[in-house]
């Protein structure tokens, strides 16, 4: 999991960086993934 976020956090700060407004999307739509293997744990 934690690969997981940190490859989130990475396309976050790439967002930044770039201005690339498909970048967001792609963190955003992630996240439920991240949520999913939180609450296993």
């Amino acid at each position: 999991m934690s690969d997981l976020v940190f490859d989130r956090y990475e396309t976050a700060l790439k967002t930044l960086e770039t201005k690339d407004e498909s970048l967001p999307r792609e963190v955003i739509e992630g996240d439920q993934e991240i949520n999913e293997l939180y609450l296993e744990l």
